[in-house]
């Protein structure tokens, strides 16, 4: 889509941005309508935020309010985008991890002995094999990602996602495709799907409560507080269709 329209051509409806826990990252979200044309552009961009380099881009087929995406982060401080499926025929979401700042010091520091290596080795390896292994580097192979994608399949809908403080667990909040309107999975591994479920509390019985509207955070590794619209017209909805009542869920700990 990029090539094809240029800027000056595009005329923005919708753009959010958001950096990640580290800074390191920038995620924009936008939709663009083409001049002269009835064509909608939507697009995700992750760039780099000292070099503006785009490194991840996604042509997602979702009008942005219904495109959920949230930075969070994972063990060892990793930056992980998770976001809605970009296909609408599709559940479930996908999981972009990017490289800590230890990954990025470590190849820094590989390139640097790699620099430190006498010029005439460098010849020798050139001699015996002047046009490159085929097997180290596949002819038409794409260069390497900066991140690792992980598609997540559910047979439902998330409306929002947040990982514990530690990185361990991650909890979502579904749709009523789901059988439980929250639950929370050990994230542990997050390159290894599927995720082990965990057990949580359950929300206690409230007329009219909406538990798959709710909106969460964690309190600790093993507390969410869950706050959940109540629909109603009394004193406690202040003259709207509905209130919120707070409930604390108590996330039992994965077997280690």
């Amino acid at each position: 889509m990029e090539t094809l329209f240029a800027p000056e051509l595009r005329i923005p409806l919708f753009k959010k941005i958001e950096k990640s826990h580290s800074s390191r990252y920038v995620v924009e979200s936008s939709q663009d309508r083409i001049k002269f044309t009835n064509i909608i552009v939507n697009r995700l961009a992750v760039t780099e935020t000292d070099s503006h380099k785009t490194i991840l881009e996604i042509d997602h087929q979702r009008e942005p309010s219904h495109f959920w995406f949230s930075w969070t982060r994972g063990q060892n401080n990793r930056d992980i985008l998770l976001t809605r499926s970009p296909d609408p025929e599709k559940h479930g979401a996908t999981m972009y991890l990017f490289p800590t700042e230890v990954a990025k010091e470590r190849s820094e520091s590989k390139e640097e002995i790699s620099a430190e290596k006498p010029e005439g080795d460098l010849k020798e390896k050139s001699k015996e094999n002047p046009k490159g292994d085929p097997k180290e580097n596949p002819k038409g192979d794409p260069k390497e990602k900066p991140y690792k994608e992980v598609v997540i399949p559910t047979s439902f809908e998330w409306r929002e996602a947040r990982v514990s403080p530690d990185g361990s667990k991650l909890a979502l909040v579904c749709d009523r495709a789901s059988s439980k309107p929250i639950r929370v999975f050990d994230f542990r591994n997050p390159e290894t799907v599927p995720y082990p479920e965990l057990k949580i509390s359950p929300f206690p019985a409230i007329d009219k409560m909406n538990p798959y509207r709710a909106e969460i955070e964690w309190k600790n590794d093993v507390t969410l507080k869950a706050s959940v619209p109540v629909y109603c017209r009394d004193e406690l909805s202040l003259g709207h269709d509905y209130y919120c009542q707070e409930f604390t869920l108590n996330v039992k700990e994965p077997h280690y």
